[in-house]
């Protein structure tokens, strides 16, 4: 993976640069947490237990 990073960053202008860098720090988050790939498998079966962002705001008392 780093020397994919590597070659995206050295070929990305100078504008493009803050893409690439959000793009492969999402990435490496994803690469770092295993439960990412469970809850891929969860959303695949069925059993993931996902709610729109009103129900998460409802559910906190506040709206953002």
């Amino acid at each position: 993976m780093r020397s994919e990073f590597d070659k995206a960053i050295s070929s990305a202008t100078l504008t493009e640069r803050a893409h690439v860098l959000a793009l492969w720090s999402g990435i490496a988050i994803e690469a770092a947490d295993p439960s990412g790939d469970e809850q891929v498998r969860r959303f695949q079966e069925g059993r993931l237990e996902a709610h729109a962002l009103e129900w998460y705001q409802e559910r906190e008392g506040r709206s953002w």
